[in-house]
């Protein structure tokens, strides 16, 4: 069962003051090179829980709708203590192999100034089961 986090949530503005976090991902989104197709938006509005992607218009099947570039992704490799965790790599190993890449992610998402800040203020918050890192 989750717990409450030990830390509060890091607040305040990520992208020059705007406070809105679709507007500050979507910047971000350019920053780092990720494309969305005009079809799609990004929304509180249409989705299950949270924010998500939603169609504006109709897709074909096999459309492409997104393009994600490898430097934007948030990995063990990519991270800010990624040469650390890879000098630790062979104390991390354990049998499912996601040790590195959580203890990437909790890392990032506790630093004020990680480049995955804008979209690390689209989730939810840790204590609740639905939170990516539990899936």
């Amino acid at each position: 069962m989750a717990t409450q986090a030990k830390r509060p949530r890091v607040a305040g503005p990520v992208d020059g003051g705007d406070l809105d976090p679709v507007a500050c991902f979507l910047s971000w989104c350019r920053r780092v090179g990720l494309e969305l197709s005009p079809k799609v938006a990004v929304s509180r509005q249409g989705t299950v829980a949270g924010y998500g992607m939603v169609a504006r218009e109709s897709v074909q099947a096999g459309e492409l709708l997104f393009v994600v570039p490898r430097a934007a992704l948030l990995s063990q490799h990519t991270c800010s203590i990624g040469g650390l965790l890879e000098r630790e790599r062979v104390a991390l190993q354990s049998q499912s192999g996601w040790v590195p890449l959580l203890l990437a992610l909790l890392h990032e998402l506790q630093a004020p100034a990680s480049r995955w800040r804008p979209y690390f203020a689209l989730w939810p918050e840790l204590g609740r089961l639905e939170h990516p890192m539990f899936w």
